[in-house]
């Protein structure tokens, strides 16, 4: 076993042909695999990678889900008699994100994305912060196999500030040799594609520049150093207006949230699907996704938390105005389905591990096998296997 601390770096939104085109620690990490994504965004991925779970088992997909019974927003349910304009303003979704962090334990992270008239019928799904030994329940959570392993390891992440002092501060504990795994998480780039792909090539590539600089002066300090992602950025082509049907209301009727590439719904009764449904088919540039689609890409939830229905758009396509955004026109975007080039995600690393990663599931195994964790590595490796058999 190689003896040098391991410096595991997830870059979000590195994609594949990104990091390639940029001959991204080309020179210092000459093993370097495409790794498939999961259909939809990081708040799935990362769970996937960090537990090598589908998101139907580990429990993590989009960020909001519905869950009427355990909302932590659920004694506000009054807030349906009042008219919409009175709270679903600037004003009204600031006051609620601060109670739904502050009062009702959502999560650190709650944002209001849907109307605060809505809220009583949804939970949020990262009520604790993801990169803490309690981040995720499951046994087989990254951070929860060090610490049962016994291993020293340290977490980096924008809970503890911005990516130039996280690296600032891993190399001091580094130098200093404070643990044996260093987990950090940089998440600007994901920031900068979102504003500047395809239209300001320099900010990318001064950004990409100063991080392979600062990871290639961890290596030089002696670390082993791992680079992965969770998807890539596509181009965005344009927008598409979606809209209820006339003369259904929600919640009464259905449910409905709209994040940048997705619309999911719920229904009351059975003519509202079929009317929903029926709408969802002739929006342009995109499609409504069948169960089985759902099922082979890990995300069928036997509760539909996440949606009865899915329109997902097409790649370089999003929604002209979600919960998540208003009037926002980014340059880039992801949570696309896993086929498109553009959502590859990355394994670059010094020397091939024992089973290549071609998805995140299989990130799991790799990483349990830099940190020595080989029980769990095989284990990793075993239930892919049989899945692939399948």
């Amino acid at each position: 076993m190689d003896r040098r601390p391991q410096c595991i770096v997830l870059i979000d939104a590195l994609g594949w042909r990104l990091a390639e085109a940029y001959g991204f620690l080309a020179g210092r990490l000459p093993y370097r695999r495409a790794v498939r994504s999961i259909l939809g965004f990081s708040s799935g991925a990362i769970p996937t990678l960090l537990t090598g779970m589908t998101p139907a088992q580990h429990g993590r997909w989009n960020l909001l889900y519905r869950d009427p019974q355990h909302s932590p927003f659920r004694r506000l349910r009054g807030l349906r008699h009042l008219p919409d304009w009175s709270v679903n303003h600037r004003a009204g979704r600031k006051l609620m994100q601060w109670l739904g962090r502050q009062v009702f334990a959502a999560g650190p992270g709650f944002d209001c994305a849907v109307s605060p008239r809505l809220l009583a019928w949804f939970a949020w799904a990262e009520p604790r912060h993801l990169y803490a030994l309690d981040g995720m329940p499951q046994a087989a959570f990254f951070f929860r196999r060090l610490q049962d392993a016994g291993r020293s390891w340290r977490v980096y992440s924008y809970a503890a500030g911005q990516d130039a002092a996280l690296l600032t501060q891993l190399e001091k504990d580094l130098r200093e040799r404070r643990a044996e795994i260093y987990f950090l998480y940089l998440c600007k780039l994901d920031h900068l594609l979102h504003e500047h792909l395809g239209k300001n090539e320099p900010v990318i590539a001064a950004a990409l520049e100063f991080y392979a600089q600062r990871l290639d002066r961890l290596a030089g300090m002696g670390a082993k150093l791992t680079v992965i992602s969770d998807h890539g950025m596509a181009p965005v082509q344009g927008t598409v207006n979606t809209a209820l049907p006339r003369g259904w209301r929600m919640p009464d009727d259905l449910l409905a949230v709209a994040d940048a590439t997705m619309f999911r719904c719920w229904y009351s009764h059975r003519e509202a699907r079929r009317e929903m449904e029926a709408a969802m088919r002739e929006w342009p540039h995109g499609r409504l996704l069948a169960p089985a689609v759902l099922e082979a890409e890990g995300l069928g939830f036997c509760d539909s938390r996440y949606g009865e229905s899915l329109w997902l758009a097409d790649p370089g396509w999003m929604i002209a105005e979600t919960g998540f955004h208003r009037h926002w026109q980014p340059a880039g975007m992801h949570g696309y389905h896993p086929d498109d080039a553009d959502s590859d995600a990355v394994w670059l690393s010094e020397t091939a591990p024992a089973a290549s990663p071609d998805n995140l599931q299989q990130v799991y195994g790799g990483l349990c096998e830099l940190a020595g964790l080989q029980a769990q590595a095989e284990a990793a490796a075993s239930v892919q296997n049989s899945r692939e058999a399948k």
